[in-house]
């Protein structure tokens, strides 16, 4: 473990180091609360052993700015000589998980990082299994892109981000083609190996991190481009078109192709609209590529 030891004494900050480190900890020390707080943030501790009273503030309020500083959960020992009942709960109500009194025995020291450390454990692998539950909410579940409700919110704080610099948004609204009809033909099972053969192509050719490529809903797809001129949207519209178009698929009636209508809106955001009026645009537009003979590109206006 990474554990940050906070002691006045030069003496004590020495034999815990050396202690420590011979146990195979990594360690960073600091003579006071203030030193503390700063390399608490900086250091990102697993542990922190911290001595009672400091010579700039007490255990209790270092404790409480160490606190304040992140939401990550860090196991904090107070060391202290006072081994009064009202000490222990002060320490432990400000904020302290456990409570040591000097002079200690180096067992007991031990015991206590264990304890610790496994408790800490367990809390990052929770804090692990939440961050993958989080992800797995954001994504849809057939295709791997992103879902409805992680488009929703990405074009919406793109907006925002894009009215107050002045910069372009684009957002591009793509369908298969007589999908339903593919489906009728060949089975829904090959239309789900359709839709994710579709999205693969998307997501590969929306490189940049800032992008997005999720599901629109069926077998619609919107893509959020920030920071991206007309030209720049149609130019990736045209190329996924042609991407789609070589796509050679295995069905029980054979090798086939799909093809896919595409939607272009591009504005500089304002307050007078809202994403709302972005999607219904590309919707026009996607409309109008279909009634063209689909297999197109058309792009909503008027253009910036």
């Amino acid at each position: 473990m990474k554990i940050l030891v906070v002691e006045d004494s030069s003496s004590e900050r020495i034999f815990l180091r050396r202690y420590l480190g011979n146990q195979g900890h990594e360690v960073i020390t600091a003579a006071d609360g203030a030193s503390a707080v700063r390399m608490y943030g900086e250091g990102n501790p697993d542990l922190v052993l911290l001595d009672f009273g400091l010579p700039d503030m007490d255990g209790r309020e270092t404790v409480k700015q160490l606190r304040a500083s992140t939401n990550a959960w860090v196991p904090i020992i107070f060391l202290s000589g006072k081994d009064g009942t009202d000490d222990i709960q002060a320490a432990l109500d400000a904020g302290g998980d456990d409570y040591l009194v000097k002079p200690f025995q180096p067992k007991i020291l031990e015991a206590k990082l264990r304890s610790m450390g496994r408790i800490a454990a367990m809390r990052q692998e929770l804090v692990e299994a939440n961050e993958k539950l989080r992800r797995l909410a954001e994504i849809d579940g057939l295709t791997g892109v992103a879902n409805r409700m992680q488009l929703d919110k990405k074009l919406a704080d793109e907006y925002s981000r894009c009215a107050r610099s002045q910069q372009p948004l684009s957002v591009i609204l793509l369908d298969i083609d007589h999908f339903k009809r593919f489906n009728d033909i060949y089975g829904h099972a090959t239309g789900d190996v359709c839709l994710k053969l579709v999205a693969g192509t998307i997501a590969e050719a929306v490189k940049r991190p800032a992008d997005l490529a999720s599901r629109y809903g069926g077998e619609e797809f919107c893509i959020v481009l920030p920071e991206t001129s007309l030209e720049g949207a149609i130019a990736l519209a045209e190329d996924l078109r042609a991407k789609v178009a070589g796509l050679r698929l295995d069905t029980p009636g054979g090798v086939t192709t799909v093809t896919v209508s595409l939607g272009v809106d591009c504005r500089i955001p304002t307050a007078e609209e809202s994403p709302a009026h972005m999607l219904h645009r590309a919707d026009q537009a996607l409309y109008k590529a279909k009634a063209a003979g689909r297999n197109a590109v058309q792009a909503a206006g008027p253009d910036l």
